[in-house]
C-alpha cells in the first residue's frame, strides 16, 4: 500500500468521522431541546396509575453507531538520504616498499599532515623483536623526543595498528620536515623486507 493510498483512507475515514460527528451533535441538541422543553411544562399531578396488562415496555433507544474507521498505520516518515562520504585527501606522494623480485609489499602515502604506511593487499608484516627495537623504539622514539624539544607545540606523535603481531596501520602525525620523510622512507624500505620475511 503507498503513501497515497494510506493518505487517501485517512481522507475517507476523517469525512465519514466528521459527518457522524455532525449526527451526534444533532442528536444531543435535540436532547437538549427536549430536556428544556420538559423542564418549562408545568408538572401534571400524579399520573393515573394504569393496570400492569395496559403498560407497554418501554422503548429502548440506541445511539447511532458510529461508523468503523478502519485502522491505518501512520505513515513512516521517508528516510533521509545518506550524507556524502566523508572526503579523503589525496596524498602528496605515494612511495611502494618491493621485495627483491620486484613485488610491492607495503607503501607510504605522503600527506601535508601526516604519513601513513599500509601493507598491500594479502602482504603480512609481522613486527618481529628487531625490526620493533630499531624502528620504533630508537628511530620513531628518537624523532618523537626530538620534535618535543624543536616543535614543542606540535610535536611529532605516531600509532601503530597491529592484529595478532601482523603490522596493520602506521601513522605518523607532525613531522613536519620533508626530510625526515625521506630518513624514514629509507629504514621502512630495509623494515617491511624484514618483516615480510
Amino acid at each position: 500500500m503507498s503513501l497515497r493510498d494510506i493518505l487517501e483512507e485517512l481522507k475517507k475515514a476523517r469525512e465519514e468521522f466528521s459527518k457522524a460527528s455532525r449526527r451526534v451533535e444533532k442528536a444531543l441538541e435535540s436532547l437538549v431541546k427536549l430536556l428544556e422543553e420538559s423542564e418549562l411544562r408545568p408538572k401534571a399531578e400524579v399520573p393515573e396509575v394504569k393496570p400492569a396488562a395496559e403498560v407497554k415496555p418501554p422503548v429502548e433507544v440506541k445511539p447511532p453507531e458510529m461508523p468503523k474507521v478502519p485502522e491505518v498505520a501512520p505513515p513512516t516518515p521517508p528516510t533521509p538520504p545518506a550524507p556524502p562520504p566523508p572526503e579523503i585527501p589525496e596524498a602528496k606522494r605515494v612511495l611502494f616498499f618491493r621485495d627483491f623480485k620486484g613485488r610491492s609489499l607495503a607503501k607510504l602515502m605522503v600527506y601535508d599532515d601526516r604519513l601513513e604506511l599500509l601493507p598491500e593487499e594479502g602482504v603480512r608484516l609481522a613486527m618481529k623483536p628487531d625490526v620493533r627495537r630499531i624502528l620504533v623504539d630508537q628511530f620513531l622514539e628518537g624523532w618523537r623526543i626530538r620534535s618535543q624539544e624543536e616543535e614543542p607545540e606540535s610535536p611529532m606523535d605516531y600509532e601503530i595498528a597491529e592484529e595478532g603481531g601482523f603490522l596493520e596501520k602506521l601513522v605518523v602525525r607532525n613531522y613536519h620536515r620533508e626530510a625526515m620523510v625521506d630518513k624514514f622512507a629509507s629504514l621502512l624500505r630495509w623494515a617491511v623486507r624484514k618483516m615480510a620475511k
